[in-house]
This record gives structure tokens, sequence and C-alpha cells, in this order.
């Protein structure tokens, strides 16, 4: 969740073994026009790098507050957007769109927030916009497909933002493999505006973009440590 919410510690730990000998290897940036992080991986992270820190999950620091992983960060069209993840969320209701807890490996969420384009459309700045529809898909460095999903709109202690748990397999929806590992991929988000949503027109209340933003991609290269693993554990609500 964004900056100006809950101040946040990152998680993660220096991967015990080079890019090629790691499970699951790097992605290289997709060549169809999406944008790219703001804080693309690159092979020779330092120790200093936040998505490295490592967890303070069953540690004496463990504060019992949760602690997000960054993935990266980038501007496009209306919106700022900031990428995490951390151990699966258990959820009061989901509609049965999202892998329960039990049965997944993380979870992965982009806060999303207006910028000052996005007012045309009736947003104020730094407004979460509601009814977006946002779909991930993680990539591994031969562009092969790991797992993809649709995110839901949610509620955390730290306010609101988009996203879903990531199962441990994917193999039952056709793809590959799992996040088991930690690896270097590339996760890319589609955004897509909302749906039966309208657009006030008239002179007295109506905003000045006439239809709403083209869908467009937003790509991040993630350096993905598998450090949430840490705090998953038997009860979530314990």
């Amino acid at each position: 969740m964004t900056m100006n919410r809950m101040t946040r510690t990152a998680l993660g730990i220096c991967l015990v073994a080079s890019a090629s000998t790691l499970a699951l290897t790097g992605c290289s940036s997709s060549d169809n026009g999406s944008t790219q992080s703001s804080t693309a991986a690159s092979s020779d992270s330092s120790a200093e790098d936040a998505r490295l820190a490592p967890s303070v999950c069953g540690t004496p620091e463990d504060d019992g507050q949760n602690h997000e992983i960054p993935v990266g960060d980038a501007d496009e069209g209306p919106f700022h957007m900031e990428a995490n993840y951390f151990q699966p969320g258990d959820m009061a209701f989901d509609g049965g769109m999202m892998p329960a807890y039990a049965d997944s490996i993380a979870h992965i969420e982009l806060d999303v927030k207006v910028n000052e384009e996005g007012t045309k459309y009736g947003w104020s700045v730094d407004e979460t916009p509601a009814d977006l529809n946002i779909d991930y898909t993680v990539t591994d460095k031969s562009g092969k497909e790991i797992v993809k999903g649709m995110f839901m709109e949610m509620n955390a202690a730290d306010g609101s933002h988009y996203g879903t748990n990531i199962p441990k397999s994917a193999e039952a929806a056709g793809l590959v493999g799992s996040l088991e590992n930690p690896g270097e991929y590339t996760v890319t988000f589609h955004i897509a505006p909302p749906k039966n949503y309208g657009l006030h027109q008239d002179k007295r209340t109506g905003v000045e973009a006439t239809e709403w933003f083209a869908p467009f991609d937003v790509s991040m290269d993630w350096l993905y440590t598998a450090e949430q693993k840490k705090c998953i554990v038997d009860d979530p609500r314990a």
C-alpha cells in the first residue's frame, strides 16, 4: 500500500544463489510497449535494495504488523501505481474469485492512486479509483507464463487496494510451476476502466473527459525473494 499510508517495513532476503543457479531465473522486459517499472531489478542488486531486506517474521523484532515487500512502481495515464507482495490474505468475502489462504503462497497487490491527469474523469488526486478492471500475469525469463489472475477491490488495515492471492500451484489453470522458489520475474498488470460507470457531461456537473481512458499495460521487473513464506501460519486469524 502506498507510502502515504501505514509506514511499512519491506521484507526480503539476499538470494542465496546466483541467477544462473536459481530454480526459476529472471525475466527480460517485454517488447509489447508496456510501461516498465522505475525500480527494475538488476543482476547486481545490492544488499541495500529494499526488496532484499530480511523478514522480521518469527524474530524478536516481529511487531505483529504486516510488512510488505516492494515489487516496483510506475506512473502511467491517470494513475500512480505501487506493487507489493506479502503472505496470503485471509478474506471475509471474496465471491469465490480469490484463492483461499491455505491454497496460496503470497498476496500481490497494486496500490492505485489518481494523479493530476486523472482529475479530468472527476477523481481527486491521491484517490483510490473504484471499479477498475485489473489482471496480472507473471512470466519467467523466457516469457513463459507462470501464473495469472484477476484482481479484486478490497480493504485492509491500511486502506483500499486492488489485489489477490497467488496460488501455490497454477497447474490447474494450464500454466507452469509456482512461486515456491526465489527468482527474477516480470509481472504485468493490465488496467482497464470501469464498466457501467457513467461520466456526467452536462454544463453544471459534467467532467472534462467525454470517455474513459483506453486500457493499458504496466510491466515491472520482480525480484522475488519468497520471504513472505515465513509469515504463513496455520491459523491466520489466531
